[in-house]
């Protein structure tokens, strides 16, 4: 298990670089096509800082808990002896339920 305060500057970083484009889209969009200053640009910025904490803890989330348990179940899936009971086991079902 990672320790979260070695991966957050990090995925802070990669986060940020990733929400810039959707900050400027938004102003460009505000200031150029409706030619008008966003009303509270405090409260915008405030919204945005929340936007990229949200997304950190998301992301540390998913790499911490949801990821491991995807890669140990792939696992135990591929796992060959688990492959070959599965299909013994499917065989005698249709074998059974094809010849009463």
């Amino acid at each position: 298990m990672v320790d979260i305060l070695v991966v957050l500057p990090s995925v802070g970083l990669d986060t940020v670089r990733d929400v810039v484009p959707l900050i400027v889209l938004v102003l460009f969009f505000q200031i150029v096509v409706l030619r008008q200053r966003p009303a509270n640009f405090r409260r915008i910025a405030v919204g945005f800082a929340y936007v990229v904490v949200g997304l950190v803890l998301f992301l540390i989330g998913l790499e911490e808990a949801l990821f491991p348990l995807g890669k140990t179940m792939a696992a135990q899936l591929t796992d060959p002896a688990l492959n070959e009971a599965a299909t013994r086991s499917w065989r005698r079902r249709v074998r059974s339920s094809a010849f009463p």
